[in-house]
């Protein structure tokens, strides 16, 4: 086993992968599910109760890790109230970043250090986030999209995919050039976006 835990007592540890690798100073509460391959590295606390108003109201959903993601020290990701907080497989969170509570984080997708992210935002898959941007609650941010340095996704923000974004508030800059891929992969990834970005709460 890879892992040595530094958790409460009644930890699940039929939720964790024996091919995971944990760091001792790490803190994984109750209900975290972590998948094959995933590394958690110093002081990162994982499944906490979420930060919400009258949050001891709320049943903690927990988390679930996908396989081959890395938290690479001093991240963050809170547990859910409706649904479990997601890290999808082989995402990169550096240090200092935060998930809120709530939020899916689809495939590939990079946090750099600061980043924070609110509660109940949906990150599509490939999003780069630069260092210190901030993503406003109950986002929705397209796939392969780049957010750049200290760049602020507020709440009237609109970040489609295949797109990058400056500034505070977030403006867009320019097309990603570096994910430019044919226009009809583009369409279905707008119309994808769309649809999630209708749905989602």
């Amino acid at each position: 086993m890879n892992h040595h835990l530094n958790t409460s007592n009644n930890i699940n540890n039929d939720m964790i992968s024996e091919k995971a690798t944990i760091h001792h100073t790490a803190v994984i509460y109750d209900n975290v599910q972590i998948e094959d391959d995933v590394y958690i590295g110093a002081h990162c606390v994982i499944g906490a109760k979420p930060e919400y108003k009258d949050f001891y109201k709320y049943p903690n959903k927990g988390v679930v890790i996908r396989k081959g993601a890395v938290l690479t020290g001093l991240v963050s990701v809170d547990g859910g109230t409706i649904r479990s907080t997601e890290i999808g497989e082989n995402c990169i969170l550096m240090k200092q970043s935060h998930v809120g509570h709530d939020c899916i984080l689809e495939n590939d997708i990079t946090l750099s250090p600061g980043v924070r992210i609110g509660g109940h935002c949906y990150i599509m898959q490939w999003v780069n986030f630069g260092m210190n941007a901030t993503c406003h609650q109950r986002q929705v941010v397209g796939e392969f999209s780049m957010i750049g340095m200290n760049c602020t996704i507020t709440k009237k923000s609109t970040i489609r995919p295949y797109n990058t974004y400056i500034g505070s508030p977030a403006k867009f800059l320019s097309l990603n050039k570096k994910m430019i891929t044919n226009e009809d992969v583009i369409m279905a990834a707008h119309q994808r976006y769309d649809k999630v970005k209708e749905s989602w709460k």
